[in-house]
């Protein structure tokens, strides 16, 4: 009788470990399934607010143009000995 009642006390007990277990474990799934979930809508709402501003032509830079202008060429630069202010005048005292 007595061999019964431990045997019956491990079973449950071991019942009762094996839900623990088992609950640790959904909840740790269920919050991975809503961190994966955040993830995936974040990532759909950065996609959505990049394809805007390509869209309206506010990313900046695209090639050829600068800010949404036309680039322009800079003219050649003259040598150092054609530039005015090139040479200091020396100090008279």
């Amino acid at each position: 009788m007595e061999t019964a009642v431990i045997a019956v006390i491990g079973t449950l007990l071991g019942s009762l470990i094996t839900h623990v277990f088992q609950r640790q474990t959904t909840e740790r799934a269920a919050q991975l399934a809503r961190s994966e979930q955040l993830r995936q809508d974040r990532i759909s709402a950065y996609s959505a607010f990049a394809g805007a501003l390509v869209d309206t032509g506010a990313g900046g830079t695209t090639a050829g143009t600068v800010h949404g202008r036309p680039r322009t060429a800079r003219p050649p630069r003259r040598p150092a000995s054609t530039r005015t202010g090139s040479v200091r005048a020396p100090i008279r005292r």
